[in-house]
């Protein structure tokens, strides 16, 4: 790829990252003698795409906020859009929690009402943020965190099929619905970056895509791990008033959690200092669970995982020399947009490509008619499947083979055999491409028995597989329209639900070429 010598009015220091949608340079504005990342998009969704990326950055470029990354201009070059912004120096969060950040609510709470500050004003100007995670709030040495990454960002109201969606870990559970959003959205993905720093855990995990997205949509936090103790109390209300469900139960602002949040801070003897941490030695190694006091029993945390989950979107850094401190990076805030796509096709688990895995898309946690799928239950390991339908979801158990009773099971032990024949009869209609007769012959199952695994799984796969096809069929008839950017939309959407399914692919490559 060649470098550019100039885009606009910045002179091209350098590659920082690219990906499906684009790529971030290192600039330098000569005339104000500063260095900048210039995001610079190429060959995606064509003018339309292009006049869109444009109004977004421009809405963002008016967020001037001390907690929000400052975008100072966004333009076209050669044709192709581009935006220039801040260029900072330090970590992100997610950086910060690999490397092993210190379990003192007094340096990682901070960081948290920053995050909730720079929200709030976004939110103010009708900005939602919709990818709030760890690796969007950077932070850089001797300054205050930053918000990085409106490229996902959008009017507060939109849905989820209108425009990219969010890290699985960190989304609502209306956004894993694609219902409407607001900004009580990210303040529940604030929640769960709270709760992280808080017990050392993510609040949601899964072996797959579809248990961690059914598990937000449909399961409450375990809020278990939280610290005892009268000092902690107002902490785990704020934690618990956060990761409300209902968008009703939530704080309806970022100003009144990041109010609650501060007086949690003094409890534990701390003070609201809007600066960064990192000089205050943000990063040791250990635990990140704050430690118990002595009279309470807190059950036992294991780290964050040191490597990205599965499900998150990627992030590019240029690392600084080896002699400076660890975790040190001159990072592009602009890079995670363009690589998130990619970032979520490459940690789908490989599947095969005839037939959508087990999922539940950002838009069909409910049925058609709008009735929730039972919930799945925790299941133990199970053998390997030996039905018809082959093994597309880890654990998924054998047709023949039954989970543990569930307490409320006991009508289901009266007529097993109907149970496993009806079972059966969904795995075929599944192999055939019979989702929605699939569908009504597990949920027949799971009147009787909630708890059936196998029902519940083959439930799950039908509902995906609709989807994908829906989005599918969605796709090619926008794009014989001549809609290529509304078929792009249905593509990526049908790739968060299967990311490796072939058609989906070619199509996205056909698009993006």
């Amino acid at each position: 790829m060649t470098v550019p010598e100039r885009i606009g009015r910045y002179r091209v220091m350098g590659l920082v990252g690219q990906g499906a949608m684009g790529v971030v340079y290192r600039g330098r504005d000569d005339s104000l003698d500063r260095d900048v990342a210039l995001k610079l998009m190429r060959g995606v969704g064509g003018a339309e795409h292009g006049a869109r990326f444009l109004r977004e950055a421009r809405a963002a470029a008016r967020l001037q906020h001390p907690n929000i990354v400052t975008i100072y201009e966004a333009a076209e070059h050669e044709g192709a859009p581009f935006s220039a912004m801040e260029l900072l120096e330090g970590v992100d969060l997610q950086q910060a929690i690999e490397a092993g950040l210190r379990p003192d609510p007094k340096v990682t709470l901070p960081i948290v009402l920053q995050l909730l500050a720079g929200l709030g004003h976004a939110h103010e100007h009708g900005i939602v943020h919709r990818d709030v995670k760890p690796s969007n709030l950077f932070l850089p040495r001797g300054r205050p965190a930053k918000i990085m990454d409106f490229g996902v960002a959008w009017r507060a109201g939109a849905t989820a099929a209108t425009g990219i969606v969010g890290t699985p870990n960190y989304m609502s559970p209306e956004q894993v619905r694609g219902d409407s959003l607001d900004g009580r959205s990210d303040l529940f993905s604030a929640g769960l970056i709270l709760y992280e720093l808080v017990t050392g855990e993510k609040a949601y995990q899964g072996d797959s895509v579809v248990a961690l997205v059914y598990k937000i949509a449909h399961e409450d936090a375990d809020l278990s791990l939280l610290p005892r103790g009268e000092k902690w109390g107002r902490l785990r209300a704020v934690v618990t008033r956060a990761l409300a469900r209902d968008p009703q139960a939530r704080y309806q602002d970022a100003r009144g959690m990041q109010d609650e949040l501060a007086r949690a801070l003094e409890d534990l003897g701390g003070e609201a200092d809007w600066t960064s941490a990192s000089d205050r030695g943000l990063l040791a190694r250990g635990p990140l669970r704050p430690p118990a006091e002595p009279s309470t029993s807190v059950p036992p945390s294991t780290p964050a995982a040191s490597g990205r989950a599965a499900t998150e979107a990627a992030a590019v850094a240029v690392e600084a020399p080896p002699s400076n401190r660890v975790g040190l990076a001159v990072t592009a805030v602009a890079v995670m947009a363009l690589l998130a796509l990619g970032g979520l096709l490459l940690a789908r688990r490989s599947r095969a490509p005839e037939r959508p895995p087990v999922s539940v898309s950002v838009a069909a946690s409910t049925d058609r008619a709008g009735s929730p799928i039972p919930p799945p239950a925790p299941t133990p390991p199970a053998p390997a499947r030996t039905s018809l339908a082959p093994p597309s979801l880890p654990g998924r158990p054998p047709a023949t083979a039954r989970p543990s009773p569930h307490p409320t099971a006991a009508v289901n032990e009266q007529a097993p055999a109907a149970a496993e024949g009806r079972i059966g009869r969904a795995n075929e209609l599944l192999e055939k491409g019979r989702y929605a007769a699939a569908l009504a012959e597990a949920r027949a199952v799971l009147q009787r028995d909630p708890g059936n695994a196998e029902a519940k799984m083959i439930a799950q796969e039908a509902e995906a597989a609709t989807v994908v096809e829906t989005r599918l069929r969605n796709a090619r008839s926008a794009l014989g329209r001549g809609d290529r950017e509304t078929a792009l939309a249905e593509v990526k959407a049908g790739l968060a639900v299967s990311g490796n399914d072939a058609r989906l692919l070619a199509l996205f490559r056909e698009l993006t070429q």
